[in-house]
């Protein structure tokens, strides 16, 4: 089955499908097996900037096929930290061939070009201050400069965090990938790299805006307002202003490639 982030798939596109104790994929997704061949096919729309990879199972230790699986990207995806990015917005049937776990083959061919649809965009953050990181804050755009978003918050010391980007297709909410330490501006002092993700570990506690820049290349900004911690963690302020597992890598991180 696919998963990722973007419109494509007819917007199921997901890094943490939840499909009960067995994995029962929608037909939007779910590759299906040639009769008596280790032959797998999915037809699917994708567009431009969507994200994705071919997993078996809802975990990533079982085998995930992702760009470096591709037999041949030519000029319709590229490479996202592992993950296939898709760079021409079409209609593709996939074809995985596998004889083991660690024998992945991808291929496609491809249909018709497609147009994407108009979008329109949310961010959040989410961290380790919600034992499933499911205590998403909404970040407000500035009124004078709407492409710069805010949210003033206490971290404590150790807080992974990261900004969930949500895509609105009409009135559907669809992932669009999460941003974390490759987004924070050089130079920041006080936050890392968390070692087996790319999510953003504060370390000194204190309040803190965090702020989007979504006109410069999604940049992160971390201001310190007080170090002296006193506020619970994960108490949202007022200057501004949906899940994770505690880390976004391997979910495709970006959810980023694993």
């Amino acid at each position: 089955m696919l998963v990722g982030s973007g419109l494509g798939a007819e917007q199921e596109l997901t890094w943490t499908p939840t499909f009960g104790d067995a994995l029962v994929p929608t037909e939007h997704v779910k590759m299906t097996q040639e009769e008596g061949q280790n032959v797998y096919k999915l037809t699917v729309n994708l567009y431009a900037d969507d994200e994705f990879k071919v997993v078996s199972t809802k975990g990533w230790d079982n085998g995930n096929a992702g760009f470096s699986n591709l037999q041949e990207a030519g000029a319709n995806f590229e490479d996202h930290n592992g993950n296939i990015k898709v760079k021409v917005s079409a209609t593709y049937t996939l074809t995985l061939t596998t004889t083991a776990p660690d024998s992945l083959v991808l291929t496609y061919t491809k249909g018709a070009d497609l147009v994407k649809p108009v979008i329109t965009y949310s961010y959040q953050l989410k961290g380790s201050w919600a034992e499933k990181w499911d205590d998403l804050r909404d970040m407000v755009a500035d009124t004078t400069t709407p492409t710069l978003y805010k949210y003033e918050m206490a971290l404590a010391e150790n807080t992974e965090f990261g900004i969930q980007v949500n895509q609105h297709v009409g009135e559907k909410v669809v992932d669009g990938g999460f941003l974390g330490f490759p987004n924070v501006v050089a130079g920041t002092e006080g936050f890392v790299k968390a070692a087996t993700s790319d999510n953003i570990i504060c370390q000194v506690a204190g309040t803190y805006i965090i702020s989007l820049d979504t006109a410069d290349g999604n940049k992160i900004s971390l201001t310190l307002k007080d170090d002296g911690g006193t506020t619970e963690p994960g108490t949202g302020g007022e200057t501004g202003g949906d899940s994770g597992t505690g880390s976004e890598t391997g979910s495709g991180s970006e959810e980023a490639g694993a």
